[in-house]
C-alpha cells in the first residue's frame, strides 16, 4: 500500500498541539483561502449540479452547470431525466463568467438541454484559443450523427455558446466521460463502463484521430473502477486515480481510491506497475491537478484535499481548508456543506481555483438549496 499522512480532526489538533497524527509535521502550507457563492437559484430550494470550469485565452474564468426547475410541491423524484416526464421541467445548461479573476460573476449564457451530467472541458484553451470539451452523447445529441454509446469531443470558438463535434470516441460498450487533459501537442481522455472498467484514449492531434484504447483498470477480485481522473506527471508519465467499488457489498460499496501510473512509449500509453490502494477512503468522483511547483493535488466530494510532493507515492490529507464553505440548511435545519463534483484549476497568478456544487445527486426538488460555489487558495511545500 502507498503510504499517506492523515490529518487529525481540528479539535484533536487543538488539544494536542500537533499538526497531524503521530506528531508528523505538516508538509504543505495552505494560505489565502476564500470561498464564494457563484450562483444560487432565485426560487428555493435550487437544483444546481455538475459544474465544470475552464480559463479562456484572455484569462476570463468560466463555469458551466446544469439547473432544473419545476413544480416544487411535487414529491422528490428523478423524473426530470426521463423523456416521458421532461416536458414538466425546465432543464438548462448555464454558463457563468468572471472577468475579474473570480471576484464577481455574471450569467453569460443559458440553453435548454437534456439532463447531461457530463461536460468536461480542457481547463485551459488549445493553441488556437478554442474551448475543447469531453461530452456525453446525450449533451452532444444536438450536434447530430452521434452514436448513443460514444463519448464526444466537442469544440467551441465562443466559450460554449455554440459547439461543434470534433470526433467520437467509441469502445466495445457504452462509455461514460471522466476526464480530459493536454499531453504534449495532443490530448488524453478517460472514460469508464457501467461494469467499472476504466479506459484511456490518446490523440496526438487534438482529437482528429485516436490511438487504440488503453485499459487503465479492469474489474477483478470483486472490485470495479470508475471515474478515472488523469494528470500528467511529465512528458512520459500520467497518473490516474479511480473511484473504487466493492461489488460484493451492496449499497455501501465504496472503498479506498486506487491509482496507477501509465507510461508513454511507441506512440501510445501502457500501464506501468501494479494498481495501488491509496489508503484514502471513498468519497465520490476524484479530480487531480499538478501545480507549476510540482505539487500533485487530489480533491473529491466532502471537502477532501490531498497533497503529494512525490508524484502520488504519499499524500497528506487536508479536511480543514474547505471547511469554511458556506452551509445550507438540510431537512430539520441541520447545517449542510457537502461539496460535490469539485474541479481544480491553477490560475495565472499561481493560486488554485476549485469549483463545486453544495449538495449531492439529489432528486428534484432537492432537500437542500443547492448552489454553485468556488474556493481559492495557495499551497506551498
Amino acid at each position: 500500500m502507498w503510504n499517506y499522512i492523515r490529518l487529525a480532526p481540528l479539535a484533536a489538533l487543538a488539544a494536542t498541539g500537533c499538526t497531524a497524527m503521530n506528531d508528523n509535521p505538516r508538509l504543505f502550507n495552505v494560505s489565502e483561502v476564500t470561498h464564494r457563492k457563484v450562483y444560487e437559484s432565485p426560487v428555493k430550494p435550487g437544483h444546481n449540479q455538475w459544474p465544470s470550469s475552464w480559463v479562456a485565452a484572455n484569462g476570463d474564468i468560466y463555469i458551466a452547470f446544469q439547473s432544473v426547475d419545476g413544480d416544487r410541491s411535487q414529491a422528490p423524484g428523478y423524473q426530470y431525466a426521463e423523456e416521458e416526464f421532461r416536458a414538466g421541467y425546465d432543464i438548462r445548461q448555464n454558463i457563468m463568467v468572471s472577468r475579474d479573476s473570480g471576484a464577481t460573476w455574471e450569467l453569460e449564457f443559458q440553453r435548454e438541454t437534456l439532463p447531461y451530467h457530463f461536460f468536461i472541458p480542457l481547463r485551459h484553451p488549445g493553441k488556437d484559443g478554442e474551448l475543447i470539451a469531453l461530452c456525453s452523447s446525450r449533451l452532444a445529441a444536438s450536434l447530430g450523427g452521434t452514436e448513443e454509446e460514444a463519448m464526444v469531443l466537442a469544440a467551441s470558438a465562443d466559450n460554449g455558446r455554440t459547439l461543434r463535434k470534433k470526433s467520437e470516441i467509441t469502445y466495445h460498450e457504452k462509455l461514460y466521460p471522466a476526464d480530459i487533459k493536454s499531453f504534449g501537442a495532443g490530448l488524453i481522455v478517460s472514460g469508464y463502463t457501467q461494469a467499472g472498467e476504466s479506459v484511456l484514449f490518446y490523440s496526438p492531434d487534438m482529437g482528429a484521430s485516436w490511438q487504440p484504447p488503453v485499459v487503465i483498470a479492469t474489474p477483478h477480485d470483486n472490485m470495479s473502477f470508475h471515474e478515472p481522473a488523469l494528470e500528467v506527471l511529465d512528458n512520459q508519465e500520467v497518473i490516474s486515480v479511480m473511484r473504487t467499488h466493492r461489488e460484493d457489498i451492496p449499497k455501501h460499496n465504496g472503498i479506498n481510491y486506487h491509482q496507477v501510473v501509465l507510461q508513454f512509449a511507441d506512440g501510445n500509453f501502457q500501464v506501468k506497475g501494479e494498481l495501488q490502494d491509496t489508503g484514502i477512503g471513498f468519497r465520490g468522483r476524484p479530480q487531480l491537478l499538478k501545480t507549476s511547483d510540482g505539487i500533485l493535488i487530489l480533491t473529491a466530494p466532502g471537502g477532501l484535499l490531498a497533497f503529494s510532493g512525490n508524484r502520488g507515492d504519499t499524500y497528506e490529507i487536508d479536511l480543514l481548508t474547505l471547511r469554511g464553505i458556506a452551509p445550507v440548511l438540510y431537512l430539520g435545519g441541520k447545517p449542510f456543506r457537502h461539496n460535490a463534483d469539485p474541479q481544480l484549476i491553477q490560475l495565472h497568478d499561481g493560486s488554485i481555483f476549485c469549483s463545486y456544487f453544495i449538495g449531492s445527486d439529489y432528486p428534484f426538488p432537492a432537500p437542500v438549496d443547492e448552489y454553485i460555489g468556488v474556493s481559492r487558495f495557495r499551497v506551498a511545500q
